[in-house]
């Protein structure tokens, strides 16, 4: 349920309504926020009498079975490995029921809010109503509040927690964190609050200001001082990675038609053509001048490993965005799922981008719903910190995670390189759960990287002085792999023998007020691959990137390989592989050095099996080939 509303609209409703039995109910909190999110402050109440756009979730049908979905058909030792679903089993799968929509009509009209006020979506996803602020807050037990951030002046109307009848509690109506970044007020109205509302912008995915984006060296240097193996441990190119990973040369992969890797970039970010051509002179000179066309580092990363390690099999850009509003990871999936585009509610106007976006500039047709056909693997190289979003918010989307693995798909993320603090090296104050400047406080963890349905991808490095043979240490040279333990998630099914055995035999010093201490929360990464000292050309000039975001493309090449030799062999790509890897791990290389330092701490340490600094350890081609061609 949406306490905050998603859609714009404000304005006045005259009249009273009463309520003959809501009141006489027991309500019990169905969700409360226990902080504000940082740079936003509440305001004024609203005018008992302004008209509310309310928007009502619907839960989704059988998402309690969706763990059970997904290990039918991704775990090895499944009779359905393999056996992946159809675009439409999953939609009919976890359609909303008929009783679902029945119930909650009825609990409307029992406060008063006649059916015929009351809207449900094309897609079936969730039910609407104009009502008044009154209305809503007899309905929800609540108060609704004016929000505004304090750095842009953006204004959105929530509520910080909201009730509804006990005998409801389990109902179908979907959980909602009440968060103030909800809902955006219509900027043509809003005679009745008095302040004037900027339009809502997607979140900063991809732009300058990103700091997710990989880090640069500060040194340039000159055209082709990087060569094959040369300075092995201080400069990492395609043969270096071939070299660590034992992968197969361009010459010895086989291009298949049906297989496909895909990258995601969001909007300022996109490649430049000359930058991929003077990295290709050097690395990969068959690649040369075979691009499309456009700005920087991280599409120029992303795009260029991932095109030399797997030439001459093709490479799709998902260029999501544009230039005035942005776009989010929501606004890709609607794209890839046009039953996203609705689902739960539909996306969230403060955190995904909106169109047609009215900006000078901006896209001027509909949101993408459905017109992507989604690549076997695909790799984004980009993320939140859990905290900058709610936990609603982030179940939604992982939910959507999990029915793109029934459909075969492998989503890999990189999980930030900051160690155990967020994005910018933040952590979040114990006493008052905001953000600070990183030097002490709670743990920070980041998402998607934190949702069971994904593949989390960490960073390791070459040690100095060290040869190729030798095994190589957590990322310690300008970044440190993100790692953790979810706030927000449980240990899924496949993971829990491996989070037990970290507990049992690396149980950590730091106490409740550092992370998740449970032992019952999904850990992340799961895997690793060399993250730190990269060469790619960035506007005519070769410098060294490092970051998590250099893995995460660099582990999908190697899924994508072997997805080529299961198709060739006449079965079904990998899909959601963490199963298959947890179940096991021996086919991975131990990282057992090095540890991710953070919130002033040294964060975890990197041991014997799986942990949250590296995972399961970086990739051994030749042992994980062996082991997914020998599966059905």
């Amino acid at each position: 349920m949406h306490c905050s509303i998603i859609a714009a609209g404000y304005g006045l409703l005259a009249g009273a309504v009463t309520f003959p039995t809501a009141n006489s109910r027991r309500h019990v909190v169905h969700e409360r926020r226990e902080w504000l999110p940082i740079n936003w402050a509440r305001g004024n109440e609203l005018h008992s009498e302004a008209l509310l756009p309310l928007r009502i979730a619907l839960t989704q049908n059988n998402l309690d079975k969706a763990d059970l979905f997904l290990m039918d058909v991704s775990h090895p030792e499944s009779p359905n490995y393999g056996k992946y679903w159809t675009a439409q089993e999953v939609a009919d799968a976890f359609a909303p029921s008929d009783i679902t929509i029945r119930s909650v009509v009825r609990w409307l009209e029992d406060a008063g809010i006649a059916s015929d006020r009351v809207k449900q979506s094309r897609g079936l996803a969730w039910l609407h109503a104009d009502i008044a602020v009154y209305e809503a807050e007899n309905l929800l037990k609540t108060k609704y509040y004016q929000y505004t951030h304090t750095g842009t002046g953006q204004t959105h109307v929530a509520c910080e927690e909201y009730s509804i009848p006990e005998d409801r509690i389990a109902s179908p109506m979907k959980r909602r964190e009440p968060n103030h970044n909800e809902v955006e007020l219509n900027k043509y109205h809003i005679s009745a609050i008095g302040h004037k509302v900027e339009a809502g912008t997607a979140n900063s995915i991809g732009s300058p200001e990103d700091p997710t984006l990989p880090k640069q060296s500060d040194s340039r240097f000159p055209l082709g001082i990087f060569n094959a193996l040369d300075n092995y441990d201080t400069s990492i190119n395609p043969a270096c990675l071939r070299a660590l990973y034992s992968l197969p040369n361009s010459a010895n992969i086989d291009p298949n038609s049906v297989n496909s890797f895909a990258v995601v970039e969001y909007t300022p970010q996109a490649y430049v053509p000359s930058d991929l051509d003077m990295f290709f002179t050097n690395y990969s000179p068959a690649l040369y001048d075979t691009k499309d066309t456009s700005v920087n580092e991280e599409s120029n990363l992303d795009l260029g490993y991932a095109m030399a390690l797997l030439y001459p099999q093709t490479v799709t850009l998902y260029q999501t965005g544009d230039n005035e509003e942005g776009a989010s990871f929501n606004n890709f999936l609607d794209a890839l799922d046009d039953s996203y585009c609705t689902s739960d509610g539909g996306d969230d106007s403060s955190q995904d981008g909106v169109y047609p976006d009215p900006s000078a500039g901006g896209w001027k047709g509909s949101e993408n719903c459905g017109g992507e056909e989604a690549a076997y693997v695909i790799s984004s190289s980009y993320g939140y910190n859990e905290a900058d979003l709610t936990p609603f918010y982030e179940m939604r989307q992982c939910n959507e995670y999990m029915k793109l693995g029934l459909q075969g798909v492998t989503f890999l993320y990189s999980t930030g390189d900051n160690g155990v603090a967020g994005n910018g090296g933040q952590c979040i104050d114990v006493a008052n759960k905001t953000y600070n400047d990183g030097s002490s406080g709670m743990f920070n963890p980041s998402f998607p990287g934190s949702c069971p349905y994904i593949t989390a991808v960490g960073a390791t490095q070459v040690k100095a002085n060290a040869s190729v043979t030798q095994p190589e240490v957590a990322a310690e040279s300008i970044i440190y792999s993100g790692g953790g333990f979810s706030n927000v998630f449980d240990t899924p099914s496949y993971q829990a023998g491996a989070i037990q055995n970290y507990f049992a035999n690396h149980m950590p010093s730091y106490g409740s007020d550092r992370y998740n201490t449970t032992e019952k929360s999904r850990g992340f990464p799961d895997v690793s691959a060399n993250g730190v000292n990269y060469v790619m050309a960035v506007n005519a000039k070769f410098i060294h990137l490092y970051g998590t975001s250099t893995a995460a493309p660099t582990f999908g090449s190697v899924v994508l390989l072997i997805n080529s030799a299961r198709l060739e062999a006449g079965k079904s790509p990998v899909g959601f592989v963490n199963p298959a890897l947890y179940a096991n791990p021996a086919m991975l290389n131990d990282i057992t050095s090095g540890g991710n330092p953070g919130c002033g701490t040294d964060g975890f340490s990197a041991v014997e099996g799986r942990d949250p600094v590296t995972g399961l350890g970086t990739p051994n081609y030749p042992e994980m080939l062996k082991y997914f061609l020998n599966l059905p």
